[in-house]
């Protein structure tokens, strides 16, 4: 009898120690289903990821994941995670010593769904020349004046989704 109770206490154990422990400070977030965009060096969007804390009344905001690959991320999917604030890279970069960006811990769900965000975020619009959400004002500038600000060789380009939503 002595011996089940070890092998079982045993077995426990293993089983408890292997799991990933979600760091202190972690938050429940979500990651819409969207994306909006900054202005890169070459003054084109580059995807940012909208994140809000779970809680009730939380704001959206347009944030750079770490470790954004625990998602899998794709366009039309909604993601619960668990993240937490991190400092950006402060050895690398003493000068943002005050600005952060949220670590995804480890996911929790991910589901198919049209996520609503506030009206003042601009979304990466697949589809619109470069990417820019339509209501931008810098895209009716960029498209009378694209060869004078990225270049006599440019093109307008339209993005697509890399990978399509798919079911599960």
């Amino acid at each position: 009898m002595k011996r089940i109770y070890f092998s079982l206490l045993v077995v426990a154990t293993a089983l408890l120690g292997g799991c990933e422990k979600v760091p202190d400070g972690s938050v429940e977030v979500i990651v819409a289903s969207k994306q909006s965009y900054v202005f890169g060096e070459n003054g084109l969007p580059e995807k940012r990821y909208i994140l809000r804390e779970a809680t009730e009344g939380s704001e959206w905001q347009v944030v750079d994941l770490r470790y954004a690959k625990r998602l899998d991320y794709q366009h039309g999917w909604e993601y619960s995670a668990f993240a937490h604030e991190e400092t950006y890279e402060p050895e690398g970069f003493p000068q943002f010593r005050e600005k952060f960006w949220w670590e995804i811990d480890e996911l929790i769900e991910k589901v198919q769904k049209e996520t609503e965000v506030s009206e003042d975020i601009y979304i990466y619009t697949y589809g619109s020349p470069w990417g820019f959400d339509p209501r931008d004002p810098m895209l009716t500038y960029l498209l009378d004046h694209y060869k004078e600000v990225l270049g006599p060789g440019a093109e307008i380009v339209y993005p697509e989704p890399e990978t399509p939503p798919t079911a599960q």
